[in-house]
């Protein structure tokens, strides 16, 4: 659709639905065979895409270790998102421009093609392919391959044009601006800073970039790719998972020059050992986190809607930020929803307000504008419900 049908808040208003072929494919999926579906894709998704990295890592001894690592580290960010095939396309990208030292290869021309399918699945997110494609350009130019330079900036370009093989055509690119330039960012949690240097997320990054400067000469265009991402994920922690994959080859060749292990029975149990006893920290560490919240990761109103279903209750719904996309797949068409994660469609006020709903005055604000008519209330650490026992209305 090109105008909004979910939200009486945007009431018809045009929206960019960059990530469409996702949303097929995805469909397809799940009428398929329901939940179970998604999960196989995803994890087809996902397990094409570590493949390459295992394969670019020298499928070696350090290979299968760290890219197993790599998997347990950014695992919270295997979802049915449109994130899973910016994995896949980022392995494929890398695996297609290291083995050309020089000019493209005629693989390499296969990129403005794999640019357009990019652009479909996940809209602005494809400017990292023409990027990467761009950093060719600028290692060949660092290493006085002049004759080089030319072809792999006429390459960007070719790819930057593919990306216009959409059905927003340029509108692609401004929405990718206003998303990457949207000023509400700091009430979202994927779009904040790396916690510090001394959290899990600052060091993998600084490990990623200490790999880097170690074979900026041996694997220029790695170490850049690596590099770039790592600063994507230091800014945004959205970004953290791409920064972790380009990092994994880089650091298992590193390793391989500077300790290789012949792969024999030997090596392959000890590698097996050190997935398990990695593993075996992860699981305990997640069972603490989960032991500590005292529920799983979702908490999806699903008795709630249930409830909403059985006794008739109709009218404007209200809801916090997190649920809204839940909530369209679950109720529409009978219900639209208040907000969802469309951030540039609804604007960086609104986003604010939807964000800090529980302040006494911004509820006032939002109950005077859009008169709800229900509420869902999802559990949280402290009792934020109040502020509607404390309003007249409620």
């Amino acid at each position: 659709p090109r105008f909004d049908p979910y939200s009486y808040v945007l009431a018809g208003r045009p929206w960019t639905t960059f990530e469409w072929l996702f949303q097929v494919i995805s469909y397809l999926a799940y009428a398929g065979a329901g939940a179970g579906g998604l999960a196989a894709l995803r994890v087809a998704v996902l397990a094409c895409a570590f493949l390459l990295i295992f394969r670019l890592a020298g499928a070696g001894f350090w290979a299968g270790v760290l890219s197993s690592l790599a998997a347990l580290l950014i695992r919270d960010y295997f979802v049915s998102r449109p994130q899973i095939y910016d994995y896949l396309l980022l392995a494929a990208y890398l695996t297609i421009l290291d083995p050309c030292r020089d000019k493209p290869s005629r693989r390499a021309w296969l990129l403005p093609g794999l640019q357009v399918l990019w652009v479909n699945l996940h809209g602005g997110a494809a400017l990292l392919g023409a990027g990467l494609v761009a950093l060719k350009a600028a290692t060949s130019w660092q290493s006085r391959k002049q004759e080089a330079v030319g072809p792999w900036l006429v390459m960007s370009g070719a790819c930057l044009a593919a990306m216009l093989c959409n059905p927003h055509g340029a509108g692609i690119f401004t929405h990718a601006y206003a998303t990457l330039a949207f000023p509400g960012q700091e009430a979202i949690n994927e779009w904040q800073r790396a916690a510090s240097l001394l959290s899990w997320q600052g060091a993998c990054l600084a490990l990623g970039a200490m790999a880097a400067v170690w074979s900026w000469k041996s694997e220029p265009h790695l170490a850049l790719s690596a590099m770039a991402l790592g600063v994507m994920g230091w800014l945004q922690i959205r970004h953290l998972s791409l920064a972790v994959l380009a990092a994994t080859p880089l650091i298992a060749r590193l390793l391989e020059r500077l300790r290789p292990v012949r792969v024999d029975r030997r090596s392959a149990l000890g590698a097996v050992a050190a997935i398990a006893a990695s593993s075996a920290l992860f699981i305990h560490y997640r069972l603490a986190y989960l032991e500590n919240v005292g529920a799983g990761l979702e908490d999806l109103p699903d008795q709630a809607v249930r409830y909403l279903d059985d006794n008739n209750v109709s009218g404007r719904m209200f809801h916090s930020y997190d649920m809204g996309g839940y909530l369209i797949w679950k109720t529409w068409p009978r219900r639209q929803v208040f907000v969802d994660g469309r951030n540039v469609e609804y604007g960086p006020k609104f986003i604010h307000d939807a964000a800090n709903w529980a302040r006494p005055e911004v509820w006032a604000r939002l109950d005077a504008r859009w008169r709800f008519d229900y509420a869902l209330i999802g559990n949280s650490a402290g009792y934020v419900a109040a502020v509607l026992d404390a309003s007249p209305r409620w």
